[in-house]
């Protein structure tokens, strides 16, 4: 049920909100456009400033805005063929900007697009086709979460359709494959914890291959990894092979790093700020601050980031959510986000059936865990974007911490309220009619310009 509604809202979005109304939605495309040209063998090299692109494809892109008016639905549906010719076939040279690290989280996006190719489809349905596979790959990893997750399946189902994950689902972002393959690895850790009486080699192997998957795609998401030390040791035949695992899960991830994101570690050292973030926020600063200033100045980086938390923690929530949609132009009903936190709220403090009790040391893990990812992603835009007069890191929006909101809600899950047999129906129920609300809010502000 969850895959088919992700599918059916996130294709819905796609239509409401055509391509590039995501924030950096052209630079995703064009990634993902490039990795194609390596699947087909048009191109070797994946990276670089030029991209190879059909004549039909090129075309198409001229009429995309990433500020959408009333005009952009005939546009896209009106003005391109859907098969294409040999000229709209051709391969012509033109400027992109690439994501260098963005092989595996973009390869949903150019599988859709390759498909298109080799079927000689024209750029509306290929420019679709890359985002439904990029959609379908966000449902089901989501389903097969659902399924796994012990309990508080309400609390996935809610991360799931947050108004933002609907939003970027109908799009090429690579934040729903790193959302997709975070809560996944969640959702298999409990599952190891509270149901499956054993690890067997293939969980070890499932849990393992996601750590690989994940790790590349941002680096600051790794901790994540740790939540494997969770796992009880009777799960295993001995003590010394949980850890054994726990250390090949690791090692996995870190070597992940190394084959796919080795410049970018390289970079963490030179004094120098790499540009390795691709948000539009992230502007060349003439003085940004650098990673030794950091360490060498832990006193005034912690001040920095109480001041940050203490002034834009509200706003997080809120983009997280889905109050700034679009280029963070489109401005939500705010009643709507507050309904969505009291749907979240009843997720989370509402029991379900057979809800074991988290133990303490569970919960201060989980946010210990969240703390840490939330530290790197506040530096990590504190070294691209944040000027070094400044007394606030800025660049950071609420969707990069998606990733960790299911340990967030679990590590404060209570069961002081006994749920009803209708209360999942109608819990589901008010998360689908928030959407549409959305939905309508957002063409509205299309319709109006």
């Amino acid at each position: 049920m969850l895959f088919f509604t992700i599918v059916l809202l996130g294709l819905i979005s796609a239509f409401v909100s055509p391509p590039y109304t995501v924030p950096d939605e052209p630079v995703h495309f064009q990634t993902a456009y490039k990795l194609s040209n390596v699947l087909l063998g048009a191109e070797t090299k994946f990276g670089g400033n030029e991209l190879l692109i059909r004549n039909g494809d090129l075309l198409g892109l001229k009429y995309l805005d990433t500020r959408p008016n009333q005009n952009i639905y005939h546009n896209i549906f009106s003005s391109v063929d859907f098969i294409a010719n040999p000229f709209e076939k051709e391969l012509v040279v033109s400027n992109a900007t690439i994501v260098h690290f963005g092989f595996i989280a973009y390869l949903p996006q150019a599988l859709g697009i390759t498909l298109a190719r080799l079927c000689s489809l024209g750029f509306t349905p290929l420019i679709y086709l890359g985002i439904l596979f990029n959609l379908l790959f966000f449902a089901s990893c989501f389903a097969l979460a659902l399924k796994l997750l012990p309990f508080g399946k309400n609390i996935l189902i809610a991360v799931a359709l947050l108004p933002m994950c609907v939003h970027l689902s109908g799009s090429y972002t690579y934040d729903l494959t790193i959302i997709g393959l975070s809560v996944l690895l969640f959702s298999y850790i409990m599952h190891l914890i509270y149901q499956k009486p054993a690890v067997s080699v293939w969980d070890g192997l499932a849990i393992t291959l996601l750590i690989f998957f994940l790790s590349p795609c941002k680096l600051v998401y790794y901790p994540l990894a740790f939540l494997v030390f969770l796992i009880p040791a009777s799960k295993f035949s001995s003590v010394k092979k949980k850890y054994l695992f726990a250390a090949l899960a690791l090692l996995t991830g870190l070597f992940s790093l190394i084959i796919f994101r080795l410049d970018f570690l390289a970079s963490l050292f030179p004094q120098q700020t790499p540009l390795d973030i691709t948000d539009s926020s992230a502007k060349a600063v003439s003085e940004t601050y650098t990673l030794s200033w950091i360490l060498s100045h832990p006193i005034n980086e912690l001040r920095l980031l109480i001041t940050t938390t203490r002034d834009t923690a509200a706003w997080y929530w809120e983009m997280m959510l889905g109050a700034y949609l679009g280029w963070q132009e489109i401005n939500i009903n705010f009643i709507w986000v507050y309904i969505y936190t009291i749907i979240i709220g009843m997720s989370v403090f509402v029991k379900e059936e057979r809800d074991p009790q988290i133990s303490g040391l569970y919960r201060v893990v989980f946010i210990v865990i969240a703390g840490i990812i939330y530290v790197l992603i506040t530096i990590a835009m504190q070294r691209v974007c944040t000027p070094f007069s400044w007394g606030i890191i800025v660049g950071v929006q609420g969707r990069y911490f998606t990733p960790i909101l299911p340990l967030l809600l679990f590590a404060v899950k209570g069961n002081a309220i006994t749920a009803n047999s209708n209360f999942s129906r109608n819990i589901y129920f008010g998360i689908i009619m928030v959407n549409i609300m959305i939905f309508l809010n957002i063409y509205s502000v299309f319709v109006s310009r």
